[in-house]
């Protein structure tokens, strides 16, 4: 599960389309990233 949620976020950081936002909320939850 940890592992999908990493993928989502680089997934997402490529495209360019996650919010600030979110990006904090899963720095905050991840902070190994």
């Amino acid at each position: 599960e940890a592992t999908k949620q990493i993928m989502r976020y680089f997934a997402a950081a490529k495209s360019g389309t996650m919010d600030l936002r979110i990006q904090n909320a899963i720095m905050a939850a991840n902070p190994v990233l």
